[in-house]
């Protein structure tokens, strides 16, 4: 949607206020000595939060991009505030104010070559009730978090499920990675007794707890879990989930 922008008001808006012939955020940074042009954006609570003066885009007080900054859009995540902050101009997309957003040219993300996102068609991929994942597409490729997926994920069939886990015509996923041997037909995820999604999720075979760390994004079969009978609980400290035998914490009997 387009940005709805206004002069800044005498008492502040949105984190910035005016002093001094310059233009500051709320923890003391000076962003701009351009008063007169500068616009701070209305709407949703994340949309608040970013500005703009005659040279550049601002999201919490720092530089999104100079590129254009009259032109920026605030890609809607469909009235869901706290999602991941999107933006995105005539060339490129911005993940809050981080450099443009990018498609991984193979299969190092590290080392290789990047090119954009495609703005026009850039979205969130939301799970079935609405609520945001990480996910994004441009109908082309699946992003997660603003980077894009390895050439394993099919966009057209990709399906947010809750929490990091989705899956496509050919593979189940942990944000980025891949989930080896998964009966995609009955894959689901979990549910905590308030409905929010767990790290487990299940198919007709077997049981899964996915967790990151430093090492990056982790799946594994949670072993002696009984399928029909294995529910995740919300974490007391002392177990996330329980089945007729068992009970677990962090994919582990007890």
């Amino acid at each position: 949607m387009n940005f709805k922008w206004m002069p800044l008001p005498y008492n502040g808006y949105g984190g910035y206020s005016a002093n001094d012939g310059g233009i500051y955020f709320t923890d003391g940074r000076m962003i701009s000595n351009t008063i007169k042009y500068f616009r701070v954006a209305t709407g949703t609570l994340d949309s608040r939060l970013y500005a703009r003066d005659d040279e550049h885009v601002y999201f919490q007080g720092s530089i999104v991009t100079n590129e254009d900054p009259i032109s920026m859009y605030y890609i809607s995540d469909g009235g869901m505030d706290g999602c991941v902050f999107f933006s995105k101009d005539a060339t490129h997309v911005y993940l809050a104010a981080n450099p443009p957003v990018q498609d991984i040219a193979g299969e190092n993300a590290f080392d290789d070559v990047y090119t954009y996102a495609t703005p026009e068609s850039f979205k969130y991929v939301d799970a079935p009730d609405g609520s945001c994942t990480g996910f994004e597409s441009d109908g082309n490729f699946v992003f997660y978090v603003g980077v894009r997926s390895p050439t394993t994920a099919d966009a057209a069939s990709f399906l947010a499920l809750g929490g990091a886990y989705a899956k496509d015509k050919n593979h189940a996923y942990w944000g980025l990675a891949v989930i080896p041997d998964v009966d995609l037909e009955s894959f689901k995820v979990l549910e905590e007794p308030d409905g929010s999604p767990s790290r487990y999720a299940e198919d007709k075979r077997r049981v899964y707890f996915s967790s990151d760390s430093d090492a990056g994004p982790t799946t594994t079969i949670v072993i002696g879990a009984d399928v029909q009978s294995f529910s995740a609980v919300r974490d007391n400290g002392v177990f996330d989930a329980v089945d007729a035998n068992h009970k677990y914490s962090w994919g582990k009997a007890i």
